[in-house]
């Protein structure tokens, strides 16, 4: 079994789906009705859409997902590194009506059949299922984020909500701007530099330098005592395949955004 597959419009977290607990899955770029330079499946009410026709979106992602959009729980990304535990009033906020959604890069539940929803372009997705407590995050980790080491923080927030032994977690790490495309300056490259000393996550190669986002997560994750075995990532580049995925830095910000997609299914 691969850890993702394409299915339609959608990446299937298979590693995660493989539980029979969740649904778990990241959109393309295909499949909408949003006009170039968005084309076609843009997510975001803030890259210049008419707010119709990413609803129009989001109802295609939902019936691929298998879910309803008043079911969907938006959030704002700031790049920082909170994660919350959404509540049910949530679902359906700006999908239904122009109700701004709260402000976080994480977001959490234990109940089931409410859908977490992060924005990306670039940006890592990382899932995080407790198959024990029966309980999921969702988290949007740019550079930023990750530097802020949110998928640890994200981690914790469930230990302490929901009773999560880090060594139960499956984890996976989504489509997003790959190790050869994330080239930074020396600001950032020192930030990385000075936070994660002991990782090996920055590249110079041929006058370039380079940070690997995914391997930042996947290291932050076995800290915090998920088993190496139970990480699950795509490795698939966002900037590098364009053609299936909207890349904020590959198309300099004239673009759209997807979705990562978490649910906990009912119990049988």
């Amino acid at each position: 079994m691969r850890s993702f597959s394409r299915k339609g419009i959608l990446y299937r977290v298979e590693a995660l789906e493989a539980t029979g607990l969740v649904r778990a899955a990241f959109t393309t770029r295909l499949g909408g009705v949003s006009p170039a330079p968005r084309n076609s499946l843009n997510l975001s009410f803030a890259r210049g859409d008419d707010p119709d026709t990413v609803r129009e979106n989001y109802r295609r992602a939902a019936e691929a997902f298998s879910c309803r959009i008043e079911d969907m729980v938006l959030s704002r990304q700031p790049h920082g590194d909170l994660c919350e535990e959404i509540k049910p009033e949530e679902a359906g906020a700006r999908l239904l009506n122009n109700e701004l959604p709260r402000q976080r890069d994480a977001v959490m539940t234990d109940r089931p059949g409410l859908v977490l929803v992060t924005s990306h372009a670039d940006c890592v997705p990382v899932w995080l299922l407790d198959p024990v407590h029966h309980a999921i995050a969702m988290v949007h980790a740019g550079w930023k984020g990750t530097s802020l080491r949110i998928a640890q923080k994200s981690l914790r927030a469930m230990i302490r909500c929901y009773g999560t032994d880090p060594a139960d977690v499956i984890a996976a790490v989504g489509p997003s701007i790959g190790p050869d495309s994330f080239e930074v300056q020396s600001d950032v490259r020192g930030i990385f530099e000075d936070l994660f000393p002991e990782m090996d996550i920055v590249y110079t190669r041929n006058g370039r330098t380079t940070v690997d986002l995914w391997k930042c997560n996947e290291l932050q994750l076995m800290e915090s005592g998920i088993r190496k075995k139970n990480i699950h990532s795509a490795h698939l580049d966002t900037a590098q395949h364009t053609d299936l995925f909207f890349s904020h830095r590959a198309e300099k910000g004239n673009t759209g955004t997807m979705a990562a997609l978490f649910m906990l299914t009912e119990p049988i």
